[in-house]
């Protein structure tokens, strides 16, 4: 779930109309219904959260440097006796709505000592200037870890698209590798076809001679017509061997010419390829620029 709302997080933010205004976090005062009543609060907006990214974060904010433990009730985050010495050194109870909004989460917070006086700008301005503070920072916190939790899923992204235009560029190395070996195998078959030609030149001419031998000795019925018939198969035998082989030899440059065409379309649409990845990649970097903007903006 949480890798759904990162994902989701990443697209809202980059939108074209993100890149128009950075949110920031704001504390402004309102006065608002809780479970004790309507009273003064402070609320602002944390971008790119949701209640559930911040809730434990949240409850740790609260009880850090206090004994006491984070309750909820009555749709409310609470704490009582929470120690925050820059607002006061007496103990408060915090009270704590959340309301989802497009863009992010909305808390609202209530700073009370005894449940009746709470915390105003007007009454306690100084404690008032303390909580905005301390709401604030906590705001920025959550809003800084959202949008850099984008920036590492982003810079993961970038990562996996460098990869696979590595792999492009591997393929096209091993393309151009089996080319080249391709061409060496037409190249050592060319001198074979040519030593080949060669003997098969000179066996057709072995051939003629011999048949003229058969046909001299034709109707002696001696031992030296048997041979001549026995040396003339074998000749022929010879012969034969060599055409297949030269037809072989022949068939092999063929197909490595054949594979040599398809490694040459092969790595043109590769370069394709490449020239696609890399303007995802260039895109992608764009959009890491402004997260990295957004993130260096925060405050």
């Amino acid at each position: 779930m949480k890798k759904f709302c990162i994902l989701t997080i990443c697209f809202m933010l980059l939108k074209p109309v993100m890149a128009q205004k950075d949110m920031q976090v704001s504390v402004k005062e309102v006065i608002e219904d809780m479970s004790k009543g309507t009273h003064t609060g402070f609320e602002m907006m944390i971008p790119e959260q949701t209640y559930k990214s911040i809730k434990n974060d949240l409850g740790k904010y609260l009880r850090k440097g206090s004994k006491s433990r984070t309750e909820e009730a009555h749709g409310e985050l609470f704490i009582r006796g929470a120690v925050v010495k820059n607002i006061t050194h007496l103990p408060l109870n915090i009270y704590v709505k959340s309301r989802e909004v497009t863009d992010g989460v909305i808390l609202t917070a209530w700073f009370t000592v005894d449940d009746e006086t709470f915390y105003s700008e007007t009454a306690h301005p100084l404690e008032a200037s303390s909580i905005k503070k301390y709401l604030h920072d906590f705001g920025t916190g959550m809003h800084y870890k959202a949008v850099n939790e984008i920036k590492i899923s982003q810079e993961r992204q970038l990562k996996k698209l460098e990869n696979e235009l590595e792999e492009l560029r591997g393929e096209n190395q091993r393309s151009e590798k089996k080319m080249k070996q391709a061409e060496r195998e037409i190249e050592n078959n060319k001198r074979s076809l040519e030593t080949t030609t060669k003997l098969l030149t000179a066996k057709e001419e072995e051939l003629l001679r011999q048949r003229e031998v058969v046909s001299k000795l034709s109707g002696t019925a001696g031992e030296e017509e048997k041979l001549a018939k026995i040396n003339l198969k074998k000749i022929e035998s010879d012969k034969r061997k060599l055409e297949k082989e030269q037809e072989s030899l022949n068939k092999k440059n063929d197909n490595n010419s054949s594979a040599i065409e398809n490694e040459k379309r092969s790595i043109d649409r590769n370069l394709k390829k490449q020239n696609e990845k890399q303007s995802e990649i260039d895109k992608q970097k764009e959009k890491i620029k402004t997260v990295v903007k957004i993130l260096e903006n925060i405050k």
